[in-house]
């Protein structure tokens, strides 16, 4: 029964540098087939064949199919060693760039500009001045004075209910305007419109009482 050598390959890797120390290269090699090999001996790890050729150990257990157990070899058993194998290194990836998104072009919106209103200046209508009544002379004078001597005597701000002022004229005929001026220019179209003159007017308050 062959005696069994039980190794860890990287727990005891510094004692297995340890042992291969004290060996050279060819104390246990041996030519199989025309090919390198090596004789297990009492105490050997693949560890310590791997770095006596600066090969990996793993190597050396991938070229032999008596190597089940990495961790157990046993004495006398010839290991082919892989000496003219080239170890094939890791194919490094290259590594994949990843597509920069190509960013759309983003169209600005014209913002338009309102069109400015073209402003029409309306044409300010023209005040035509108001006619001008003739001031009563002469018959007219007297009659007018006449009048309102009875009607107020003489005072543009009496007021006798709605009759206003000098003339006692209808507030409606006055619209707000109680100014002497005003009364003296409607008491004149009123006059004019309803009685001609005021001579007439006169001879009508005289008849009625008021005019």
């Amino acid at each position: 029964m062959k005696n069994k050598v039980f190794i860890a390959t990287a727990g005891v890797l510094g004692l297995g540098l340890a042992f291969s120390s004290a060996k050279t290269v060819g104390a246990e090699e041996v030519i199989d087939n025309g090919q390198p090999a090596w004789r297990v001996e009492q105490g050997d790890t693949l560890s310590d064949i791997a770095n006596i050729y600066g090969i990996n150990f793993q190597d050396i257990s991938n070229a032999n199919d008596s190597v089940v157990d990495e961790n157990l070899i046993f004495v006398d058993d010839i290991l082919h060693l892989p000496l003219n194998q080239e170890v094939e290194q890791p194919v490094e990836e290259a590594p994949i760039q990843e597509e920069v998104p190509v960013q759309e072009e983003v169209e600005e919106s014209v913002v338009e500009e309102p069109a400015e209103e073209t402003v029409v200046e309306e044409e300010t209508p023209v005040q035509e001045a108001p006619e001008t009544q003739q001031e009563a002379t002469g018959s007219e004078a007297e009659a007018k004075a006449w009048i309102a001597n009875k009607e107020s005597g003489n005072d543009y701000g009496a007021q006798n209910g709605r009759y206003i002022g000098k003339f006692q004229l209808d507030s409606s005929y006055l619209k707000g305007d109680y100014s002497p001026a005003n009364q003296e220019r409607v008491a004149e179209q009123y006059v004019s419109d309803r009685y001609g003159s005021w001579s007439n007017a006169k001879q009508e308050w005289q008849q009625k009482g008021w005019y």
